[in-house]
């Protein structure tokens, strides 16, 4: 278990408040059935919209009620300095404060293959070995590690081949789950902590899951689909992080566009969409479970859904903001009332995914966009009102003269769209380069890792934009791309070189560390993997790492034979009937309102539990104990605005009507209060551990010093061990209006408890308490607790 005085030097730490220990319902760690770390391979700070880990924790919930639940991030820079000076692993449990090894079972949720390289730092725990045969070997103390996500189908690279089949051999990972787990997951995890079975009965136990393949089994699995549709997120643990007050909510699942280069659609097929009916009941139940004044739209494309038109109006009418994310560019250039409809949501920045730079790229990727749509939604998005407009292509390698010339008249024509209906506009074309990915057609072309031909494309291609004054952007650079490539397609040849990650210090933490590529690069000629089979086109029977999962190879090789031959793909996806012109007046009349919602102050006495919680998890809270309270709560109540820190606080709630807000209000236990309170004079207690007092005088005395306060130090006879100290500060100095007393006493530890150093604090209403509080250390500002006493 980690050190106390460690834990508080995290900031990692930090997402797991008091507050959100009792939502997660563990129980008491020696008291658990079992014990269950769920793991994201980057750094919480790229992956807190994400929603893959409250799935997972939800799905065991469900199954395991009397299990201790974890979760696990790989940290920050900052962070992972702090933990290699104590010599501590690099993965802990954020609630327990536990190793990996404590644990019976590891859920690793992989969202793309760079990630890989950080899954070397698990097995640098003591008690992990890299490899599951030697976990087996180990005994029943060692975890079952498990990975599944989106990238579970591009892992073939942490199977090792020594075993013959690939299907059959030994692996960095014990199983790894294939497809969508909403509704398995659960299943899962309580066949793999089974009590009174063996290693090998839990893992043969979870092999009769859909889904799932074990490592030492010799048995194939096939990727799951759930159907008709996954079960929607809608009861998890809210993180105390910045995005603490926004839901997700699926709408589809899969792609009906079927591109060569997308994964989405040929893996999660067919297309499925979700019944209007049940989409808003979910939104309902989301917003009173979690508090989310916000509501991101989870699709991978919205503007497919046959109801689209329905679903901006009604879930506008439950949040106070929804995002919608990525759409179809057909679908916008072919509906002449969707960009209008967005735009009355309050939608100001659109993404357009054109992909190839020219009619042949396009047929090359199965795109089915055609130019004169596309010019038809830069002429319907070249508004003053639309503040920019992001073109995402892919660059493949095999662009030629005519490609580049056809692309450079389009930026033209578009440059000369902008300057007629928008002048000050911001136009960003981002690029990628292409990887072809397994189980997609583009499988089977030719590799390009050729970085000076790549690069000769993105500098014409970027020459283009300059000159039509259009911003331009990589969104990865080559050494990233090579990485993906290899990892995506290299199959467990590459399983050592992932299994020495960590020992090598080469890790991915929103880029690569330095001399990864080369590293793999050599790594990868000396396995003979860099050879013409692996680069050139594959033949009909090559079957991609982890082909077994899929029998769909027929398909696939179809499209591509397409796709080489660059054919035209007629037509693209047919967009929703518009609803009318007094359809969209209702919605721009809805966003009046509320852009006019009324707003009511009420009266909070914030628990000690939220004394760390960002701004963010404090209006989440607020607003889901006033959905608990009433059905009328949910309804009424659409934003929450700031308070202060823990204690006495004032919130603005914005509704549709006061009356039922106020009522909303009183029925959760929090006092209406009919206009601000005065500010003219203060007062809070900053409560410290007693290991932190120095620094926390000193942070006082500082900050008083920089504003210019003097005061007069006097020592009294205090109830503790210490006697207490009183800082007067001047009648001139505390007309200053910044601080009139202070009082700093040391309690001694109850029974049980650690000792605590308090600051007793009368002030001004100038005073600025961010700015006492910046002086602290990072340990020091996690550590602190502030309470607003009175106003």
């Amino acid at each position: 278990m980690m050190d106390r005085e460690l834990c508080l030097k995290l900031s990692l730490r930090e997402a797991i408040l008091p507050s959100v220990t009792q939502d997660m319902g563990n129980p008491p760690w020696d008291g658990a059935s079992s014990r269950v770390l769920i793991l994201r391979l980057s750094p919480i700070g790229d992956v807190e919209g994400s929603t893959s880990h409250l799935v997972l924790f939800a799905e065991c919930r469900r199954a395991l009620p009397s299990a201790y639940l974890d979760f696990a991030f790989f940290p920050d820079a900052r962070d992972r300095g702090i933990l290699a000076a104590q010599g501590a692993p690099l993965f802990y449990g954020l609630e327990s404060g536990r190793t990996p090894a404590d644990f019976d079972l590891i859920l690793v949720s992989n969202a793309f293959s760079l990630e890989l390289l950080n899954l070397a730092y698990l097995f640098a725990s003591p008690g992990i070995p890299a490899r599951a045969s030697q976990r087996a070997a180990a005994g029943p103390p060692c975890p079952i590690v498990i990975l599944g996500g989106s990238n579970a189908a591009s892992s073939g690279s942490l199977l090792l081949p020594s075993t013959g089949a690939e299907e059959a051999s030994d692996a960095l990972v014990d199983g790894i789950f294939f497809g969508e787990g909403e509704g398995a997951v659960g299943e899962l995890a309580l066949a793999l902590t089974a009590p009174g079975r063996s290693r090998t009965e839990r893992l043969e136990a979870a092999s009769r899951v859909e889904g799932f393949w074990a490592a030492l089994s010799g048995r194939r699995a096939s990727r799951r689909i759930a159907r008709p549709y996954p079960p929607p997120l809608l009861s998890y643990p809210i993180l105390n992080t910045d995005v603490a007050g926004t839901a997700r909510l699926q709408i589809s699942s899969g792609c009906p566009g079927y591109c060569s280069f997308c994964l989405e659609g040929w893996e999660s097929r067919p297309y499925r969409e979700f019944p209007l009916a049940e989409i808003l009941g979910s939104a309902r139940e989301l917003k009173a479970a979690t508090g989310a004044g916000s509501l991101e739209i989870y699709s991978y494309n919205f503007n497919t859904h046959s109801r689209v038109f329905d679903l901006v109006f009604e879930l506008n009418r439950i949040f106070h903001r929804v995002n919608f994310m990525s759409q179809r560019l057909d679908i916008l250039a072919d509906s002449s009332a969707l960009s209008g409809a967005e735009l009355a949501a309050g939608k100001r920045s659109f993404t357009l995914g054109i992909e190839g730079i020219s009619e042949r790229m396009r047929a090359f990727y199965r795109k089915g966009v055609d130019e004169a749509q596309i010019d038809a939604s830069i002429r319907a998005l070249c508004l003053p009102a639309v503040r920019e407009i992001k073109l995402f292509y892919i660059l493949a390698g095999i662009e030629d003269d005519r490609d580049l010339g056809e692309f450079t008249a389009f930026l033209a024509r578009t440059a000369e769209t902008r300057r007629l209906q928008s002048p000050g506009q911001r136009i960003i074309l981002s690029a990628g380069y292409l990887a072809r990915l397994p189980f997609t057609p583009l499988q089977y072309a030719p590799l390009c890792l050729d970085r000076e031909r790549l690069d000769a494309v993105a500098r014409r291609v970027e020459g283009a934009c300059a000159a039509a004054g259009i911003e331009f952007r990589m969104a990865v650079d080559f050494e990233e791309y090579y990485c993906d490539q290899l990892l995506a397609l290299g199959g467990g040849k590459l399983a050592a070189w992932l299994e020495a990650t960590a020992a090598k210090g080469l890790m991915y933490d929103s880029g690569l560390s330095r001399g990864t590529g080369a590293d793999l690069e050599s790594f990868a000629h000396g396995a003979g993997l860099l050879d013409e089979a692996f680069l050139g086109e594959k033949p009909e029977d090559w079957r991609p790492p982890l082909g077994f999962i899929d029998d769909n190879h027929a398909a696939l090789r179809r499209q591509y034979e397409l796709a080489a031959s660059f054919a035209p793909r007629g037509g693209g996806l047919a967009a929703p009937a518009s609803p009318g012109l007094e359809w969209l007046h209702r919605l721009e009349r809805l966003m009046a309102a509320k852009r006019g919602f009324p707003s009511t102050l009420v009266r909070v006495e914030l628990p000690p539990a939220l004394a760390q919680a960002r701004e963010e998890y404090r209006a989440s809270w607020l607003l889901r104990r006033i959905a608990a309270a009433s059905k009328e709560g949910q309804a009424a109540v659409f934003a929450v605005e700031e308070a202060l820190f823990w204690g006495l606080a004032y919130y603005s709630l914005r509704g549709p009507d006061c009356a039922r807000m106020e009522a909303a209000a009183r029925a959760a236990g929090f006092e209406p209060a009919r206009e601000p309170p005065p500010c003219e004079l203060v007062e809070a207690t900053l409560d410290f551990p007693a290991a932190m007092a120095a620094e926390a005088e000193s942070a006082l005395k500082a900050w008083l010093a920089e504003e210019r306060v003097d005061f007069i130090e006097t020592r009294e006879a205090g109830a503790g061990a210490a006697p207490s100290r009183r800082l007067r500060v001047s009648a001139r100095d505390a007309r200053k209006a910044i601080l009139h007393e202070a009082l700093l006493s040391l309690d001694a530890a109850a029974k049980g408890e650690e000792a605590r150093f308090a600051m007793d604090l009368r002030l001004g209403h100038k005073a600025r308490l961010p700015e006492l509080l910046s002086r602290l250390s990072p340990a020091g500002r996690r550590s602190a607790s502030l309470r607003m006493l009175s106003y």
